[in-house]
This record gives structure tokens, C-alpha cells and sequence, in this order.
């Protein structure tokens, strides 16, 4: 059995969460229930197989990178005349 907790920022994604974990993790089990903290926080403390260890990942990965976007590097000035010129 693994156990994680982990946060999630607003009520759309604890109801995207939840709806995930009903989906596609058998196994899970809230060790307590959702916990929602004054500034919108929402809180899950669960328990599963260790077959679904990294379905959960991917889904917060997700919002990682809705939260950190990559950033795209600008062509430099010099990049762009070689590209020209060349």
C-alpha cells in the first residue's frame, strides 16, 4: 500500500481529482475526506496499490504544467541574421 497526500488548488480540479481517481484508480482509498482549507486549497491524504503509483502522477503533472508553462526561448538578434545570411 502506498500513501500520498497532495494539494490541489481550486474546487474544479479536487472535482477533477475525484472524478479521476473513481475513473482509473480501483484500489484507491481516502484515508480521511478532502479537506478544503481557507484560501481555496483543497487537501486529499489517500492510500492505493502500488500498481497505480503512477496514474496519479500524470494527472498532476498536468496541472503542473498548467501552473509552470515552458517557457519558449527568443531567437537572439544574432541567431536571426546567421539564419538569414546563411
Amino acid at each position: 500500500m502506498v500513501e500520498e497526500t497532495f494539494y490541489v488548488k481550486n474546487d474544479k480540479r479536487m472535482s477533477k481529482v475525484k472524478s479521476f481517481i473513481r475513473k482509473n484508480m480501483p484500489t484507491a482509498r481516502f484515508k480521511s475526506n478532502p479537506y478544503k482549507y481557507s484560501n481555496g486549497k483543497w487537501e486529499f491524504n489517500i492510500s492505493y496499490e502500488i500498481t497505480d503509483i503512477n496514474k496519479l502522477s500524470i494527472l498532476l503533472n498536468e496541472f503542473y504544467y498548467e501552473d509552470n508553462p515552458k517557457h519558449i526561448k527568443k531567437e537572439s538578434l544574432l541567431e536571426r541574421f546567421l539564419a538569414w545570411a546563411f
